[in-house]
């Protein structure tokens, strides 16, 4: 935001200007420096970072802002690399392409009308910020994905039962009057997310693809909280690795390694966005499918009234 007060940009006659302004703004264009020059580029595994990263640095570079930092030829040779794996091409035909949850990085490089056949379920991969660079820059506006984005995040189903019901809804315990030792204000919970794939990986990369469960959780409305005790586990059935190791040749000793052939990290991404539409399926499912429960001292848990779910999602979607 504070591009806006850079003297090549027009300022609106509407806004007013902070006395402090030019010192925020030094601060601003200091920052992403500092962050950028502490940035390990080998270590990220976010999706689209090697598109997105550069697009964000030319932008800033059309501001006279250009960002010197050791990692930056490497990131580029990632985006030249990317773009000859997934050609900007092949977002216009029929298969889906990885680059789709990183069109904000593309805008001004591909012709976003020809794209339009991907939107699935009013959206792009259901992607908010996807969605909204193919809103903003489609020639033709599409209300189908400007409802998505106005909507995106703000229907909890539970809280609207409960407005329905006429009970009193917390808003996630924060309220000073709040109770903790009534039940209806405790809003947290664990939650065990085990994670397996036939695909071949090693411990890191199973590590990596574990912590993955939490973007699934979170687009479920999962967010964490002090006293949930959430566990999630990853591991791999490509190989079978023997508990005892084999005699070698001589017999005299036990060998000592063994080598198994692994999925290189340049072609991971796709494992990660699986994990995570995974995760929020099986939740997805387990709170559709779950069954009334009576547990311990005769407490007993609802199971969710499915066609009330479908009376509210066609009432707010």
């Amino acid at each position: 935001p504070f591009l806006h007060f850079r003297p090549d940009v027009p300022r609106s006659s509407e806004v007013e200007v902070l006395d402090d302004i030019e010192e925020r703004i030094t601060r601003a264009d200091g920052s992403p420096g500092d962050m950028l020059l502490s940035w390990d580029v080998t270590s990220s595994d976010n999706i689209g970072f090697e598109v997105l990263g550069p697009a964000h640095l030319d932008i800033l570079e059309k501001y006279g802002l250009r960002y010197h930092f050791s990692a930056r030829p490497h990131l580029m040779a990632l985006r030249e690399q990317r773009m000859l794996h997934d050609k900007l091409e092949s977002l216009y035909g029929k298969n889906p392409s990885i680059l789709l949850h990183s069109l904000e990085g593309l805008i001004g490089k591909i012709d976003f009308d020809r794209i339009a056949h991907h939107k699935v379920h009013v959206s792009m991969l259901l992607s908010p910020s996807s969605t909204a660079a193919y809103l903003m820059n489609t020639s033709r506006w599409d209300a189908e994905a400007e409802s998505y984005l106005r909507k995106s995040g703000q229907l909890c189903i539970g809280r609207l039962f409960m407005e329905e019901d006429g009970k009193e809804v917390q808003s996630m315990g924060m309220s000073g009057d709040v109770d903790p030792s009534t039940p209806t204000s405790q809003k947290d919970g664990s939650i065990i997310i085990v994670i397996a794939t036939s695909t071949p990986l090693q411990a890191v990369q199973l590590q990596r693809l574990a912590k993955r469960a939490t973007v699934g959780l979170a687009r479920v409305g999962g967010w964490g909280s002090n006293g949930s005790g959430d566990v999630f586990l990853a591991f791999s059935t490509a190989h079978e690795i023997p508990r005892d190791p084999e005699i070698n040749v001589s017999g005299d000793k036990p060998t000592v390694s063994q080598r198994i052939p692994v999925l290189e990290d340049t072609s991971i991404n796709a494992l990660f966005e699986a994990a995570a539409d995974a995760v929020e399926e099986a939740i997805y499912n387990a709170l559709c499918m779950a069954e009334t429960m009576t547990g311990l001292g005769g407490k007993k848990v609802e199971a969710l009234d499915l066609e009330r779910v479908r009376k509210v999602m066609e009432k707010y979607l």
